[in-house]
């Protein structure tokens, strides 16, 4: 009972012990998925599952999946997909189940991620509720991102202490050969060298890429800005000067407004108005069909222009009845041969016209907006419409601080660039971003290709180098199982054996030459001592059974002895006698005359008893302390009574010890006993309980007595009890 408390007390600290580990594990992975490593743009490196992978190899499933828990819940703080809870969590099951079963941290995890991580997370990505663009991308990264960090875990788990790892491990030891250690570890360092290369060059190359694609952008941003600058200021001059020279007379006006548009055709339309609003030559002429009532003051965005007599650029948005949308509007005072402002000469000018000139070639494209964020002008292949308002959403700052990878119009994902012009305008340059996650993932896929064949090829060579360093070792280690006379036989080692092995063989032949030599002299010492040996067992065996001090037999003899004594009753048809013998006030004896008095006391006592009990199959017995025990078998109630009886009054009356004053020390001693058929029970301890009740019963009644318990038949009792008062009688005329 004792011995299954304590085991489960032990089961139950390694259970404590092992929740610590995967606690402390698990807030470690949780801290470091808080920070994972940007790579590039929005993609980024998890490193924080290695200590999932750790628990996966050394605890049960309950601490493993708390870890879990643990850790995953720092990636979803950081992107928020609770997808990885499952996707993480399979893993870790799937790979302790793996490692239960004896294989390699680094094979289990790789199998995970080919044969049932990398289908599923596709299958989740296109489930999830948050549609990736980059799916693929995302599967194959993911893949890589595990076996790397399985490669880090299992690096950890070779230079951590095996104190540690024994102390909490939940798993069995698994013994593997020395090659397969060997390949192992070796393909370990090699799969991380090659992954850690791969993502260094690989983001290296996509970040040299990024460079020169926002230095592209850059550039692009400066130069469009600088051609529209100049587009809009030729414009704008050639409206201030035509509103200067402007004719007086109706047809050579109508006239200079023609030939003014044919030598700007970036003017989309041309006006002349009076100050009452009324046009008085445009082109194309249509504007001059209009009834009389026409007058462009109707127009807000030329409101202004009539009381304010300078030229400006103003852009808005016209919902005019034959061709609203936007215009861009250059307008000017026009004077009359006084000096006097007559009106207003107003352009405006070709949004497709300012496309033409402005858009970009490549990959970059250009969108332009107002102040209120509407598109004046964006490139073709964006498909935006004139006048519809720019939709873009911040995803994630980029290396360079004037680039942000952002998503236009809730669709497409793009590199951005904003640049404010001097109308109040914004330029936002753009790149899209799915060729450099193309670059990535294909990086990503031939980088697990490479690893996949590293892999594969580093295992062959090590497991080839491994047998060329363990064959020498496997013979020598048959060598051994050779008799010592087979000395001279060892075989030669082959040819290229390191020169340590050589060494041991030369040694090892060295050793077993010796010990043939010495083995003979070595079987006559054996011989020689194995016979003192079963003397000195012998002895030892018979002291092991007497007490050290009264030299009668111990507690443990009696333990022994006990049930062939009882079998011995019952095949006889005997009663069975068992008496338990007790100094009165030994105490005393020992406080008052020390405490070698006391053990002279008790050799003279366990020699009286030796006198009255001497049968052969008599067995005294010294239980413990003042206390000492009879087993006796072939004795009668009248029998045992009576020589009890002689017993106790043989040492009341006997001096046992001579003091050094010459004073006599006597002592007396209180019996319990009884006598019973030896069927009663077959434990000792119940013998042994009732004889000591026997012995309570008679130190409670005043000492100095004898209290036998009978368990026989009732007819033999009534003898007993006869016996009893004439056995007293007769023990004390004896000694009367």
């Amino acid at each position: 009972m004792f011995a299954s408390q304590r085991q489960d007390r032990t089961a139950s600290k390694q259970r404590l012990y092992c929740y610590l580990a995967a606690t402390l594990l698990g807030c470690i992975g949780l801290l470091v998925n808080l920070f994972p490593i940007p790579l590039f743009a929005n993609v980024h490196l998890i490193l924080g599952n290695a200590a999932i992978l750790i628990a996966s190899a050394r605890l049960g499933r309950g601490p493993l999946l708390w870890c879990m828990l643990l850790t995953v819940s720092g990636l979803y703080f950081s992107f928020g997909q609770p997808i990885s809870y499952f996707l993480f969590g399979l893993e870790a099951l799937f790979v302790n189940e793996l490692r239960r079963r004896g294989q390699f941290l680094l094979y289990a995890d790789l199998i995970y991620w080919t044969l049932l991580g990398m289908p599923l997370a596709y299958l989740l990505f296109s489930l999830s509720p948050y549609p990736n663009q980059y799916m693929l991308f995302s599967v194959v990264k993911q893949g890589f991102n595990g076996v790397l960090y399985t490669a880090i875990a299992s690096v950890i788990l070779m230079l951590m202490p095996k104190w540690w790892l024994q102390g909490v491990s939940d798993q069995e030891v698994v013994n593997r050969d020395f090659r397969d250690k060997l390949s192992y570890g070796v393909v370990i360092l090699i799969s991380l060298s090659l992954m850690v290369s791969l993502l260094l060059s690989s983001c290296y190359l996509i970040r040299t890429q990024q460079e020169l694609l926002f230095q592209q952008m850059d550039s692009a941003s400066v130069r469009v800005s600088d051609d529209l600058e100049q587009i809009i200021n030729r414009y704008v001059d050639a409206i201030e000067i035509a509103g200067k020279w402007m004719p007086t007379e109706t047809a050579v006006r109508q006239d200079a407004v023609a030939e003014l548009h044919q030598q700007y055709q970036g003017f989309s339309s041309i006006l002349v108005a009076k100050n009452d609003g009324s046009v008085v030559a445009a082109t194309p002429r249509s504007y001059l069909d209009h009834s009389p009532q026409f007058a462009v003051r109707q127009y807000s965005y030329l409101a202004n222009n009539f009381a304010i007599h300078k030229t400006q650029l103003t852009g808005a948005q016209y919902s005019g009845e034959d061709n609203g949308g936007y215009v861009v509007v250059a307008t000017a005072p026009w004077f009359d041969p006084l000096g006097n402002a007559d009106g207003v000469i107003e352009a405006t000018i070709n949004v497709q016209y300012l496309r033409s000139q402005l858009d970009l070639d490549g990959h970059l494209r250009l969108v332009i907006t107002d102040s209120d964020d509407q598109v004046v002008i964006a490139s073709k292949g964006l498909n935006i419409e004139p006048l519809s308002p720019l939709k873009i959403s911040a995803q994630q700052p980029t290396d360079s601080a004037a680039v942000n990878l952002v998503k236009l119009n809730q669709h497409d994902d793009f590199f951005e660039q904003t640049t404010s012009l001097t109308q109040g305008w914004t330029l936002h340059v753009l790149t899209a971003y799915k060729p450099v996650i193309e670059r990535a993932e294909q990086q990503f896929l031939i980088g697990l290709l490479i690893l996949i064949v590293g892999s594969v090829v580093s295992t062959m060579l090590t497991r080839k180098l491994s047998r060329h360093l363990t064959k020498p070792l496997e013979m020598l280690t048959k060598q051994l199982a050779l008799p010592y006379q087979a000395a001279d036989s060892m075989r030669r080692l082959p040819l290229g054996s390191a020169r340590e092995i050589l060494l041991l063989h030369r040694e090892l032949k060295y050793q077993r030459q010796s010990i043939a030599q010495y083995q003979e002299q070595l079987e006559d010492k054996v011989a020689k001592r194995t016979a003192e040996l079963a003397a000195a067992n012998t002895k030892l065996a018979r002291l092991a059974l007497r007490d050290g001090l009264t030299g009668v037999y111990n507690r443990r003899h009696f333990n022994d002895r006990f049930e062939s004594y009882r079998q011995y009753s019952l095949r006889s048809d005997q009663p069975l006698l068992l008496a338990m013998i007790d100094v009165d006030h030994f105490k005393r004896v020992n406080d008052n005359h020390g405490h070698l008095v006391g053990d002279d006391c008790l050799k003279a006592l366990a020699a009286v008893i030796q006198t009255h009990f001497s049968r052969e199959n008599d067995l005294v017995v010294r239980y413990g302390g003042e206390e000492f025990l009879l087993l006796l078998p072939h004795m009668t109630i009248e029998t045992a009574q009576l020589q009890l009886e002689q017993l106790r009054l043989a040492v009341q009356h006997r001096s046992l010890v001579t003091l050094a004053d010459g004073m006599q020390l006597t002592v007396s001693v209180s019996i319990g006993a009884i006598i019973a058929d030896a069927g009663l029970s077959n434990s000792y301890d119940d013998w042994v309980f009732i004889a000591d009740q026997a012995l309570y019963r008679a130190k409670n009644s005043g000492r100095n007595r004898l209290e036998l318990e009978a368990h026989v038949d009732s007819a033999v009792k009534n003898s007993a009890k006869q016996a009893q008062t004439s056995a007293l009688t007769t023990s004390l005329n004896e000694l009367g």
